[in-house]
């Protein structure tokens, strides 16, 4: 019985540490992925003058969605991480604004650059702008 019982601590602390693992794995995934799509937007501004960036938008069903950006000739933007499941997702926004005639452009980027992260002198997140 004392064995199962350790084991069993055992197990939980394990499966805590996995957890905790995954979701600080899972936040800096998403803090470079917001760094890049700061960094993306204002390149795209600099180089697209009057560029939008986070643009809602109403379908003609009525579902509204969110695009990175919209450029000044009316072509929306889609910024996913160089990754299976960033290509995934970017297939299923295109495929979605393409069946409703909206023109659309992606721009994947790799998230294992460090210009994304904090410290690099690209960086231009929150912190630095403080």
């Amino acid at each position: 019985k004392w064995l199962a019982k350790t084991v069993g601590v055992s197990d939980a602390i394990v499966d805590g540490a996995k957890a905790s693992i995954k979701k600080s794995k899972l936040q800096e995934a998403a803090e470079i992925g917001q760094e890049a799509h700061r960094q993306i937007q204002a390149e795209l501004d600099i180089a697209f003058p009057g560029t939008k960036s986070e643009v809602r938008v109403e379908l003609p069903s009525g579902k509204k969605v969110r695009k990175d950006a919209k450029l000044p000739d009316g072509t929306f933007v889609i910024i996913k991480p160089d990754t299976p499941s960033g290509h995934r997702s970017a297939a299923k926004r295109v495929k979605l604004m393409n069946d409703n005639n909206y023109k659309v452009q992606v721009i994947f980027y790799d998230p294992q650059n460090t210009r994304w992260l904090p410290g690099s002198p690209m960086y231009i997140g929150p912190k630095a702008m403080k």
